[in-house]
């Protein structure tokens, strides 16, 4: 699984600059997300926020975006690939389970 530290906070944050976004940091009481401005990629973190709210953010965020691996580095690619397989694949899995139990549920 994925760590929890400052560390990936900052792996997470160079993969996405890598892919064109900017990150920035704001004061207050809102949710951290993403937006595109005028074909601008940028992300808002609550600098509030702990470092696990900001990674599960981040992660999140990227498991959304196209991320083109011929653009980022060696380390950042290995980083994605990372989340590929354990994170992305877990939400996967959970989805086509729910996508199951729904048919299920109206074939009954």
């Amino acid at each position: 699984m994925i760590s929890q530290t400052p560390n990936t906070l900052k792996k997470l944050q160079t993969l996405l600059k890598e892919s064109g976004y900017q990150i920035r940091k704001g004061k207050g009481s809102f949710n951290t997300g993403y937006c595109i401005l005028e074909a601008k990629k940028v992300i808002v973190l609550n600098r509030y926020h702990s470092i696990e709210a900001q990674i599960g953010a981040l992660i999140d965020i990227i498991g959304t975006i196209n991320v083109n691996e011929d653009l980022v580095s060696t380390a950042s690619k290995k980083l994605y690939q990372k989340l590929d397989r354990e994170v992305y694949a877990q939400k996967k899995e959970t989805e086509e389970t729910i996508d199951e139990e729904d048919q299920l549920d109206e074939e009954e």
